[in-house]
């Protein structure tokens, strides 16, 4: 893929936002289920470690909770 890590960061967030955040009103389960089926997808398709997904939701978090 020929994208920097800003730009996948930046769809995923979109994906993120459309496709998996209104879950946590349904259940914290099926949230987690769907944003980890997310990152997998993204970490396969990019190359990008798993892991990495994760510490950018941390980080988006934290700042959002002014904690970063």
């Amino acid at each position: 893929m020929n994208a920097n890590k800003e730009q996948i960061f930046s769809v995923f967030d979109d994906l993120m936002a459309k496709h998996v955040d209104w879950r946590i009103g349904t259940s914290f389960r099926k949230y987690a289920t769907a944003r980890d089926d997310l990152i997998q997808a993204f970490s396969e398709k990019t190359g990008l470690p798993a892991d990495e997904f994760s510490n950018h939701l941390a980080n988006k978090l934290a700042k959002e909770m002014g904690i970063a």
